[in-house]
């Protein structure tokens, strides 16, 4: 649940973007306001109060105008059946309860939840604004449901109540059903707060701005994918990286799935745009591998320039194929002793460790012995506290994987530097696991990859695997660079 705080050098900020159709009005995309303190619990004070005129500015912009005669009116908002009222207040307090519970294992859970039954209190006497007001029963429910939470009375449903299938002969009307859905952007708030739990802060923002920029409510599922396809259409015609608009699309649809009667929402499979997106998903020239001579003339380069932070970072790179931010985010406690089920010790780089990716991108990569003072090198150069947040290490990951990158592209020669980038490291790593004799799922292990039709089940069991092949492969890699 979103409280509209930020930081930025230490000090709180309170921004929220506004509906569009009151950005419109007022000529105003967001309230931004410094709140000159570094305490959070001063800070969520003061962002209630915010709150409020948040609300009063929405609620003045959307005030009905008095229209002259002949001017065209205002469609009336969409109205919702009983039936769809109690299906979303029923998926509202299940969301409210889901982040509620999650809250509470965190500092300051009190006053972030007092906040959130201010906003349902408000919604439930009716007292925001049309455009982004919650159905009074909706949020009066939601309400309870968090007011259980905080009292320690979460009902769980008995066996009886749960509802059987629905017969097959109803399946053909299901598409008119989920269709037939409408969404408000108050529901549609609640469902990105939801999705916005335990992700990282730039997701949240990428999620907040891409569907701020995309996505018009009322909606219906139909609706919601004619505006997904339009915005993506468009943007491929700008000439936008299908890869970005992937990842637009993909963040779009799984907010969406948050809302009742959205959940099987994609894009079509036979739409030109889709097919266009679908073009480069695999294509395996998307980002060229950096060739092996320019590799090692760039690891030449990185120790004759007496550069030993990039140069330590980038012969780590290319020697273990690890993502950069994998690498740069982490300190010496990604470091560690790893004993198999044969009792073997070896010394292991936990890639992935604090990062909230798959759970086959955290993986345990053996360490060379001539590698630990590379390795010591680069995390002596992090910056930041073992006990940093997950946000503050994504931030310093970021900036050292973008100099990394541009000193790597400085050392290129410039006809080179439009088709290679510090990515293509990595994919040459992958040429060079196979070249080594690893398989396509030994090499995907190595690189942190799904294996294609893996069990999930088996994924979870054991855990202490020997590293010896991962070793010789790792070895064969070296072979080729040293």
């Amino acid at each position: 649940m979103s409280t509209y705080l930020t930081r930025k050098d230490g000090r709180y900020l309170y921004r929220r973007r506004f509906p569009k159709a009151v950005a419109d009005a007022i000529g105003k995309a967001e309230m931004k306001r410094a709140l000159g303190t570094a305490d959070r619990t001063e800070a969520l004070k003061l962002s209630r109060s915010l709150s409020v005129e948040f609300d009063r500015i929405c609620e003045a912009a959307l005030a009905p105008v008095h229209a002259a005669p002949g001017a065209c009116s205002v469609p009336a908002p969409v109205r919702l059946t009983a039936d769809d009222i109690l299906r979303q207040m029923q998926a509202a307090m299940h969301r409210v309860q889901v982040e509620a519970l999650e809250r509470m294992q965190a500092p300051g859970w009190q006053q972030e939840l007092a906040w959130r039954r201010a906003s349902l209190a408000a919604h439930a006497a009716g007292q925001m604004p049309a455009e982004i007001a919650m159905h009074p029963t909706i949020a009066a429910g939601a309400m309870r449901a968090l007011d259980g939470v905080v009292a320690g009375d979460v009902p769980m449903p008995a066996p009886q109540e749960i509802a059987p299938p629905r017969p097959l002969a109803e399946a053909q009307a299901l598409p008119t059903a989920v269709g037939s859905s409408v969404a408000t952007q108050a529901e549609f708030e609640l469902a990105l707060e939801a999705y916005c739990v335990g992700k990282s802060k730039s997701r949240k923002a990428q999620a907040r701005n891409v569907s701020a920029a995309v996505l018009r409510f009322p909606c219906t599922p139909t609706q919601a994918e004619a505006q997904i396809l339009e915005y993506l259409t468009g943007k491929l015609e700008e000439g936008i990286k299908p890869s970005t608009l992937r990842t637009a699309s993909t963040l779009l649809f799984a907010i969406l799935k948050w809302l009742p009667g959205f959940e099987g929402l994609a894009l079509p499979k036979r739409h030109p745009t889709t097919e266009a997106l679908r073009g480069e998903m695999l294509d395996a020239e998307a980002r060229a591998p950096v060739p092996r001579d320019v590799l090692l003339s760039a690891i030449q380069s990185f120790q004759e320039v007496g550069d030993d932070v990039s140069a330590a970072a980038f012969r780590l790179l290319a020697l273990y194929g690890m993502r950069p931010s994998e690498l740069l985010r982490e300190g010496p406690s990604s470091i560690q002793e790893r004993r198999d089920v044969l009792g073997n010790v070896d010394t292991v780089f936990v890639a992935g460790l604090t990062m909230r990716k798959t759970r086959n991108s955290k993986r345990a990569l053996p360490i060379h012995p001539d590698d630990l003072p590379l390795f010591a090198t680069v995390h002596a150069s992090l910056g930041l506290a073992e006990d940093c947040s997950l946000d503050e290490r994504e931030h310093r990951g970021r900036i050292r994987s973008n100099e990394l990158a541009k000193r790597f592209r400085r050392l290129l020669p410039p006809e080179l530097r439009p088709e290679l980038s510090l990515y293509g490291v990595r994919h040459l790593f992958a040429d060079l696991a196979r070249a080594a004799g690893a398989t396509e799922e030994e090499a995907g292990a190595l690189l942190g990859h799904t294996t294609k039709g893996a069990s999930k089940v088996t994924g979870i069991y054991g855990g202490g695997k020997s590293l010896d092949r991962a070793k010789e492969i790792l070895l064969g890699v070296r072979s080729f660079i040293a």
